[in-house]
């Protein structure tokens, strides 16, 4: 095609050299490269021929040649422009190669078809994959094609050299997502040592991503713990995950709790076996609950608690399975957060809810117990968790309101521990004499 180009062109007594060759570059005509200044490794990146030949006179055509580094390019990767779409041609060629792309142009010579003196910022648009961290550099060249293409506009039936403005783009390797799991604090009785803790993992694409935001296939994970202190119990898909496929979830969740490398679990998930089915985390997602629970016989007797880690890890499994996410068949490395387990020692004793003033009963006295303590400033509760009569988990004027109602006008009764003693996990009561 090139051949046939340059023969046409000689034919018109054009004249058009095939490779490099002395000229001296004409200012009145500046050819540049335009693009992002940086993206991340795997996204794409348009990168636009702009000209400026606001000083010089009407164009017939042209020819260049584009080469590139640590970017690649296929077929039909590279198209004409707002500028030059529509324009009649009497000849245009474009062809793409491992390292750049060429194109050849001779606008209609029948109607003397010419571009007028000017700026034309979008003459050709050709869209990069770029393949590799580092500078990928877009400069023009004279040595892509056989014969090679030398960068030239015809003027006036004259090749002319026009100044040449090149481009590179800073490829990072950026994580575009990030993994959460969440800090819990559970309480539990020193005096059996029983707890179980549920942390959640969340899921978010970064806005600066190249295609945020992005529609994810699947990811996988691997979360480590200390198996001195907790043990894990379950882990299952939540929130975004599981609301796939109308509540079905992913059609693969597998989990190991005793992988290689361990203690840990790994999970890889596919969301669709058969494709099409994606999440776009534009923002942070559930997408999995970890249930973990206490090492038998380690808080046992413990009145003071700890805290322990669950940290991301990239070397769990055989073969391992680092934190990643896929976007198009393509697994990108993800930021980790790391989050943990605080267990709070809680004093547990026995209690009745509505006796406020710890009498054995619950009636109008523990009513009036709750204003004068509440309200003037007179009784203090021994047990704040008693005079919680609704179990909002607060005591307060309502509390008297619920008592009274209850006992006169039908209203429902307290909510369990009541009308026997018993302890509740989630409220702490510093002491009440009547429940042994």
């Amino acid at each position: 095609m090139k051949r046939a180009f340059l023969s046409f062109l000689v034919a018109l007594g054009v004249s058009v050299l095939t490779g490099p060759a002395a000229f001296a570059q004409d200012a009145n005509y500046n050819l540049s490269l335009t693009g992002p200044a940086e993206a991340g490794v795997g996204a794409t990146a348009d990168v636009t021929v702009a000209l400026d030949s606001t000083d010089g006179d009407p164009i017939q055509g042209w020819q260049w040649g584009v080469c590139h580094t640590l970017a690649s390019l296929a077929d039909g990767d590279v198209v004409s422009g707002a500028d030059t779409d529509g324009l009649s041609f009497t000849f245009e060629a474009i062809s793409t190669f491992d390292d750049g792309w060429t194109v050849g142009a001779l606008l209609n010579v029948i109607t003397m078809t010419t571009i007028a003196p000017g700026v034309y910022n979008d003459m050709y648009v050709a869209t990069y994959t770029l393949d590799t961290a580092g500078t990928a550099d877009f400069e023009w060249c004279e040595t892509l094609g056989t014969p090679m293409v030398s960068v030239r506009v015809i003027v006036a039936s004259d090749e002319i050299e026009p100044v040449q403005e090149n481009l590179s783009i800073e490829v990072a390797d950026m994580n575009r997502f990030t993994y959460v799991v969440d800090d819990v604090t559970v309480n539990y009785a020193p005096a059996d040592g029983v707890a179980t803790a549920v942390n959640t993992m969340s899921l978010f694409e970064l806005e600066e991503s190249p295609t945020f935001p992005s529609e994810t296939q699947g990811f996988q994970i691997g979360l480590a713990y200390d198996d001195a202190v907790v043990e894990v119990i379950d882990a299952a898909p939540a929130g975004a995950l599981a609301d796939l496929q109308d509540g079905d979830g992913p059609d693969f969740f597998g989990s190991n709790f005793t992988p290689a490398n361990g203690p840990g679990i790994t999970v890889g998930i596919v969301y669709s076996l058969m494709g099409g089915l994606f999440i776009e985390f534009d923002t942070e997602l559930d997408v999995i609950e970890f249930t973990f629970g206490a090492v038998e016989g380690v808080l046992v007797g413990d009145e003071v608690g700890l805290t322990t880690d669950l940290t991301w890890v990239n070397d769990l499994g055989s073969p391992v399975l680092p934190n990643s996410v896929v976007v198009a068949g393509q697994s990108f490395d993800a930021d980790l957060d790391d989050g943990s387990i605080t267990f709070n020692p809680v004093m547990f004793t026995a209690f009745i809810r509505g006796d406020a003033n710890d009498d054995g009963r619950v009636n109008i006295a523990d009513a009036v117990t709750l204003v004068s303590a509440k309200l003037i400033g007179g009784a203090v509760l021994n047990c704040e968790a008693a005079g919680d009569a609704n179990g909002d988990l607060s005591a307060n004027l309502a509390d008297a309101v619920y008592i009274l109602n209850y006992r006169f006008l039908s209203g429902p009764p307290p909510p369990a521990p009541f009308p026997g003693c018993d302890i509740s996990e989630d409220e702490d009561c510093e002491s009440f004499d009547s429940c042994p």
